[in-house]
């Protein structure tokens, strides 16, 4: 007899038998959510019913049933990315796992699940020839994907589940402020002015780059937002912005303030399936929104460096710049958090500590 509880956001399976000391045997079973842990329940009681599985003795997270499918490495990576690319995760996203866990495969061998130990994996994870940043990308990926793993049931543990992941060096993000907006979109300007005096662009032409730079500075659009939007996108009556797909696959509206407002108002407007950035003729139809933004990217360093601007910010640090601008004008990290759409808290703050490193430098030279 058994009974599933949940208890501080955590599922639990309590198994009872009068003739057993203590009567009542409560067990983890290491999930958070509802459908997973009736999924363990039904294996666990299903085992138990059978004589397989004693909670009074027997780990449940390690506990392995005998028709468990042994997967070696490569089979549960192709089974796991098919898996996330139902549930919507990103290429970009789905690119970075293949290649984070297609290395381990070429370095331990493609071994399977349940022969994985923690040194094994800590071996190569912490590997002496390479940084903090890659130690701690290669745990956080292998972690998430042993995850899955369990979740599925091809593994009974995360083998990394009790071992503490490394520490990561931390980089401030390379932000650019209003003055280098301006600076670069005197560049793109300047750019557009001398193409059309030698007739080598049309009207709005090259231009629109710098209306794009702006009103990333101004709404903390990524550059693939920027490529996706369009006309109907925009709902200047409620003042909004819906962005429709983002880094994680979610819709959300982003407010437009009086700049980016602005921005548009400077835009040759279009029907509702126009994209709002772009020439003249790449505006309506198709897009393929990858080589757009790595266009405009490089735009972006080409007017940087005719600019002037010897820090190498690149066309994400507009983002970073609508960022650091909240931060310096006192905005909490959980305004932040919410402007920019942040998964985690712990970014946003990254800001307000750039924002007290400036201040900081402000007040040394008043003093």
């Amino acid at each position: 007899m058994a009974s599933l509880i949940k208890q501080s956001g955590h599922y639990y399976l309590q198994f009872y038998d009068s003739n057993r000391r203590p009567k009542r045997k409560k067990v983890a079973l290491g999930v958070k959510t509802k459908h997973d842990a009736e999924k363990v329940e039904r294996r666990l009681t299903t085992a138990y019913a059978n004589g397989k599985f004693d909670p009074w003795t027997d780990n449940p997270r390690t506990f392995q049933p005998e028709n468990r499918e042994r997967l070696s490495l490569s089979t549960a990576l192709d089974r796991f990315l098919e898996d996330k690319a139902e549930e919507g995760l990103a290429e970009k996203t789905l690119d970075t796992y293949q290649g984070r866990v297609g290395r381990l495969i070429e370095t331990i061998g493609d071994k399977q699940l349940e022969t994985l130990t923690p040194s094994l994996l800590n071996d190569w994870i912490r590997a002496g020839d390479v940084t903090d940043t890659t130690r701690h990308t290669r745990y956080r990926y292998i972690s998430a994907f042993l995850n899955h793993c369990v979740k599925q049931e091809w593994l009974g543990e995360n083998p990394l589940e009790n071992t503490n992941a490394p520490s990561k060096e931390e980089k401030l993000p390379k932000t650019m402020y209003a003055e280098d907006l301006e600076r670069v979109c005197r560049a793109v300007r300047e750019d557009y002015e001398d193409k059309r005096d030698r007739g080598l662009c049309d009207l709005h032409e090259v231009i629109w780059r710098g209306w794009a730079f702006r009103f990333a500075f101004y709404t903390g659009l990524r550059g693939g937002e920027l490529a996706r939007l369009r006309f109907k996108h925009i709902d200047g009556d409620r003042g909004l912005l819906y962005v429709m797909k983002q880094k994680n696959n979610k819709q959300q509206t982003v407010p437009l303030t009086s700049k980016a407002k602005e921005v548009l108002g400077e835009i040759p407007d279009g029907p509702p399936q126009m994209h709002v950035f772009g020439g003249p003729n790449s505006r309506m139809g198709s897009r393929n929104y990858t080589a757009w933004r790595n266009n405009l990217s490089r735009a972006f360093r080409k007017y940087r460096k005719a600019a002037g601007i010897e820090r190498p910010i690149s066309l994400h640090s507009l983002r970073h710049g609508f960022c650091t601008a909240l931060a310096e004008a006192g905005k909490s990290a959980a305004t932040i958090k919410e402007c920019a759409r942040h998964a985690s808290i712990t970014t946003s703050m990254i800001y307000v500590k750039m924002s007290n490193e400036h201040l900081k430098k402000e007040m040394e030279d008043v003093f």
